[in-house]
């Protein structure tokens, strides 16, 4: 290779990587920084600088500590002519996750300084889950030195033995507490071990043996019966891996092929590990050869070092993919469709390539004043415009707060694309204060729609509305979206439902039409043995609550989202018997749902689950339902066409079903978060070829 590559980072794993590559004809040259010495050494900044490709290893981008900001900025000043790319190997992503959670500057390592160039995930779980951080990867697979595999597979020991490895610094990570109390309650099963001395254990019981740390663990593996790996974050453990090469049974808190997957608790360890003895008391334990062939071949290190090699060399010369600044003012809430929305779109367009900044207000669970709430929005929008210098375009979801980061993305001539969600008075329906400032508020959203580049909008209606309102000629039409994964047929129902029910899920707003659902259920037309099963929050709750009986109509509150998919596949019919217009506090405001439209993530979701929908004949919606054949529409506001259409679903399975594989099929097919992200990424190509042609 003609180009210089360093790798900078954890001493431990870049003396690893340097050595292997170096075994394989990769010349690189390795700097570990395990120490503020090796640090403050001009030789190691010497090294970077002649670096023309520079890889951080370990250490993650914007770590919120003193030490972590002078690596930044020394790698920025040092290795200002490389090209950079992160190796993400581990607990890293979990950090940069756990800094987001915890209120960082969302994507803070993404500044202008650091110009990450390309980032490389050292598994699959890793990629997916820098993906839903807006951080688009490649999956180089980690190529660590494991144990010699053994030439054959050591017998099992005549004594059950349990071999895990726990570091006496970081015992709760790697689930200390249950393998102490395991230990405990089976005092006459052996548990080995690896990486410390077990300082962190309270009075350990006899049959618990710290090795220490352990050079060659290769006759730790021939002793152990199974290996248990207990880490609440990982990316694949070698523990787990070496188990498997010595054709041991494995418990691992991750999922991995030929393992046996176990939560970090003492009883899901107990449940996993009672029968295991009991088949090796019985002489009926056997090795596990199939695990240990397809670690050999997975695992192989030579051939992970030749790939992480040709992903290098590839590097140097590859242009990175799209660098997205998303803003969004509207602070999202899990459980809600702004967060679902978001968080898929930013999921999709880091699958795809594009590494997506996220700038997002956070308040800690409280509602924020007026004056924190502009707070926020001013540092938000300061960020977001310092950004945009290494940012290819500018994404806003369109907020009339936003026109200030509108205008500084015009300054800089970053092209920007706003995406429209409903007409300016959405606004005022969620914050009545603003009519006293109305034309204020239309006038900055009709500014930011004039100085896009473009604008998506989410229904046909929005397209032509947007045309009248504001003048903007092509508006592109990218809907709503469901996770088809997540939102399955297949989807584990809760406990404690009826056996027949219908779901109203989503926000209890007037408009929503929960209080139609509330009174059809009451109606003559409605049948006996179906009930009304609600979930959700918001201005009807209250209403919901009196009429909740536990039979006839259920409330379940506000539910986890990883639950949603379960209640609603359980179902007979999802209803949606939206409003004509939104309303607020019971005064009619301007939005008119025949002029906006409608394509609520909810439809699409319940779609994905494969039931029935029941909605409002209203547009956006009644023609996805029609076009995919996937429910039945009914009027507006009528309590008597809403229970006819329970009955006839009620009373013609062969109909529910057919209604319902159809709905599942359009939305794998059209509808996927997957094909919204591709759709949203063709618009921004497109804006980026164009402001690039223009020079």
């Amino acid at each position: 290779m003609a180009q210089k590559c360093v790798l900078i980072g954890q001493g431990g794993w870049v003396q690893k990587l340097a050595a292997g590559l170096n075994d394989v004809g990769f010349e690189v040259d390795g700097v570990a920084i395990d120490s503020a010495r090796a640090a403050l050494n001009p030789t190691t900044w010497t090294r970077v600088r002649s670096a023309d490709l520079l890889v951080r290893v370990g250490f993650r981008p914007g770590a919120r500590t003193w030490r972590g900001r002078a690596f930044d900025v020394a790698l920025a000043l040092f290795g200002s002519r490389a090209t950079k790319a992160c190796y993400w190997i581990g607990t890293d992503v979990l950090h940069l996750t756990e800094d987001f959670v915890e209120g960082a500057p969302v994507a803070a390592w993404r500044t202008p300084a650091l110009g990450i160039d390309h980032h490389l995930a050292g598994s699959e779980p890793l990629q997916l889950e820098l993906a839903r951080n807006g951080v688009a990867s490649s999956l180089v697979g980690f190529p660590w030195r494991t144990v010699q595999a053994p030439d054959r597979l050591p017998p099992l020991p005549e004594q059950f033995t349990v071999l895990t490895y726990i570091p006496d610094s970081r015992a709760d990570f790697y689930g200390g507490a249950s393998v102490l109390a395991v230990a405990r309650q089976l005092p006459h099963v052996r548990f080995e071990v690896m990486g410390g001395e077990g300082t962190w254990a309270n009075n350990p019981p006899p049959n618990l043996h710290f090795l220490g740390w352990v050079d060659d663990p290769g006759n730790a593996y021939s002793r152990a019966t199974c290996v248990l790996r207990l880490v609440r974050h990982d990316s694949i453990g070698g523990t787990a891996v070496e188990g498997l090469l010595f054709g041991r049974t494995v418990l691992y808190s991750q999922h991995l092929e030929h393992t046996i997957h176990v939560s970090p608790d003492p009883d899901s360890v107990m449940q996993a590990l009672a029968p295991l003895v009991e088949a090796s008391e019985a002489g009926q334990l056997e090795l596990n050869g199939d695990g240990a062939q397809w670690a050999r071949i997975t695992f192989d290190p030579v051939k992970r070092f030749e790939h992480l090699a040709e992903h290098l060399t590839q590097l140097a010369d590859q242009r990175p993919g799209l660098r997205i600044s998303y803003l969004t003012l509207q602070a999202t809430t899990e459980g809600q469709a702004a967060h679902a929305h978001v968080h898929e779109i930013v999921r999709g367009l880091a699958d795809g390539g594009t590494s997506v900044r996220v700038l997002k207000p956070r308040y800690a669970g409280q509602t924020p004043s007026v004056a924190a709430r502009l707070a926020q929005f001013g540092q938000i929008q300061g960020r977001a415009v310092t950004g945009l210098r290494r940012s290819d375009a500018f994404y806003i979801r369109s907020h009339f707060a936003a026109l200030p980061a509108a205008l500084g993305a015009r300054l800089m001539r970053t092209p920007v694309v706003q995406e429209v969600n409903g007409p300016h008075d959405d606004a005022l329906v969620a914050w009545p204060a603003l009519q006293k400032v109305r034309s204020l508020v239309l006038k900055a959203d009709r500014v930011q729609m004039r100085l896009a580049d473009a604008v998506i909008t989410v229904t046909p209606q929005l397209v032509k509305w947007l045309k009248l309102d504001a003048g903007v000629d092509e508006g592109h039409l990218v809907s709503n979206g469901a996770d088809v994964d997540l939102f399955s047929p297949h989807a584990e129902r809760p406990q404690g439902l009826p056996e027949r029910y219908v779901v109203f899920f989503g926000a209890l707003a007037p408009w929503q039409g929960i209080e139609i659902a509330l009174k059809a259920t009451s109606s003559p037309h409605w049948p006996m043995d179906v009930a009304l099963v609600v979930v959700g929050d918001g201005q009807m709750r209250e209403s919901v609550e009196r009429r909740s009986d536990g039979q006839s109509v259920i409330y379940l509150g506000r539910r986890p989202y990883a639950d949603i998919p379960g209640i609603v596949a359980g179902s007979i019919a999802s209803l949606m018997p939206m409003a004509e217009s939104a309303q607020d506090s019971g005064q009619k405001s301007t939005r008119d749902h025949t002029v906006s439209g409608l394509a609520p993530l909810k439809m699409f979701e319940s779609m994905a689950c494969g039931v029935p929908v029941i909605a409002s004949d209203l547009p956006g919606m009644a023609e996805t339902i029609r076009r995919a054949d996937c429910g039945l529409l009914v009027e507006a506001g009528s309590v008597t066409a809403l229970a006819e259409a329970v009955r006839t679903i009620a009373g013609d399975p062969a109909l529910a079903a057919t209604m319902g594989a159809n709905g599942r099929n359009s939305a794998v097919m059209e509808h996927s978060w997957r094909s919204r992200a591709e759709d949203t990424a063709d618009v921004l190509r497109s804006v980026v070829a164009r402001r690039r042609r223009r020079g």
